[in-house]
């Protein structure tokens, strides 16, 4: 509907604007600010030894396309037509 990008590339609020959410924000405590420290010692040891032995999600992918995808993937994006004029 929007595009990739989003709807608010290269659209800019009026400073006036700005401003009135600049003084609305003034003074709110962000979300996050007690999140600090929120697990005991015992949680946390508990979830690290939940974790241990299993392979992270990522492990491999790194450089996990072969050449010969690479070389299809490019030939393909070279046949494409671009929407920029």
């Amino acid at each position: 509907m929007f595009g990739t990008n989003g709807f608010w590339v290269n659209k800019h609020l009026p400073d006036e604007t700005k401003q009135k959410i600049s003084n609305t924000l003034k003074g709110n405590i962000p979300w996050n600010k007690y999140e600090k420290g929120c697990y005991s010692d015992d949680t946390i040891q508990k979830m690290r030894e939940s974790h241990k032995g299993k392979t992270p999600w990522n492990k491999g992918l790194k450089g996990s396309i072969s050449d010969e995808t690479r070389k299809k993937m490019s030939e393909s994006a070279k046949n494409r037509k671009s929407h920029k004029k």
